[in-house]
């Protein structure tokens, strides 16, 4: 379980870190939305699988 916990923070900063400069290198209002909306939606899929105890 630790590990899945671990690998699962791993794949979300990979993704933010690379929405991250996606949107910072673009520059652009509708983008930088997107960005966030996406951000948001898998950090709350993150929390609802790995973050509950069964």
């Amino acid at each position: 379980m630790m590990t899945d916990r671990l690998i699962a923070t791993l794949a979300f900063v990979c993704f933010a870190g690379f929405l991250g400069i996606l949107a910072f290198s673009v520059k652009r209002v509708d983008l930088g939305v997107a960005v966030g909306i996406g951000i948001v939606l898998v950090a709350y899929d993150l929390w609802s699988q790995l973050g509950r105890r069964r």
